[in-house]
């Protein structure tokens, strides 16, 4: 589950195998979502570039004990 602030976000899966699904969360700020989800400071190797379509993104993964993959990612600017 994520919680921040009043906001609590939780998934429920659906009987298959974790560790070939995955879950997209986009956020207005990378870098702050990494340093809280990680715990540590974040540097410009901890990130890939990639698109979804035609927008370009940024950003990093994190796997959940069960093997769930979540990818973070934040829109860039055109």
């Amino acid at each position: 589950m994520f919680a921040r602030d009043e906001i609590q976000i939780g998934l429920v899966e659906n009987g298959g195998d974790p560790t070939k699904e995955g879950c997209v969360f986009e956020v207005d700020n990378l870098v702050s979502g990494f340093e809280e989800i990680k715990g540590k400071p974040a540097t410009d190797g901890d990130f890939r570039d990639d698109k979804f379509g035609q927008t370009p993104i940024r950003v990093f993964f994190e796997v959940a004990p069960d093997g769930l993959c979540y990818m973070i990612a934040e829109r860039q600017e055109i």
